[in-house]
């Protein structure tokens, strides 16, 4: 567990150890060093609030920007769906107390009521409206024979 608590971590660019303490770990390397006492107790507190506080800043940062990245990287591989009002759509079924062997994979068809920006769209299950996001959907057809079902997003950043 030391050895966890004390090495660096990809996200945050910190050892948890120096997250929690504010101070870099003594390992049994360090013992034979004299321990250096530059401070009151006033001092110290004061000091390790700080480390703390530019220490957590900085972790935030980190963790946002490996967020980022990850986001950055799954939609390279992604290959979004934009759905079209008045499709009619099947959605992903789950529930943790059915068996997965017997149950389908899929309910509906539900009939797509709204488009959002932000790759959800509003169905209408018969009894209420439920937002779903596009990766638990899959087409089922439309009212309209000519109608394409869903266009598939393409950009030039997909290579």
């Amino acid at each position: 567990m030391f050895s966890y608590n004390s090495s660096v971590h990809k996200s945050t660019n910190y050892t948890p150890y120096e997250l929690l303490f504010g101070s870099k770990p003594y390992l049994p390397s360090s013992i034979l060093q004299e321990p250096k006492l530059l401070y009151t107790y006033d001092d110290y507190v004061k000091s390790l609030q700080q480390r703390l506080n530019v220490s957590f800043k900085i972790a935030r940062e980190n963790i946002h920007n490996s967020k980022v990245a990850s986001n950055n990287r799954y939609d390279k591989k992604g290959n979004p769906v934009k759905f079209k009002v008045n499709v009619y759509v099947a959605n992903k079924a789950t529930n943790p107390k059915l068996s997965k062997k017997l149950t389908p994979n899929f309910k509906g068809p539900y009939k797509i009521t709204k488009v959002f920006d932000n790759q959800t769209v509003e169905v209408d299950t018969g009894k209420k409206r439920v937002k779903y996001h596009t990766n638990l959907l899959k087409c089922s057809f439309s009212d309209n024979a000519d109608d394409d079902l869903a266009i598939p997003s393409t950009s030039s950043s997909n290579n």
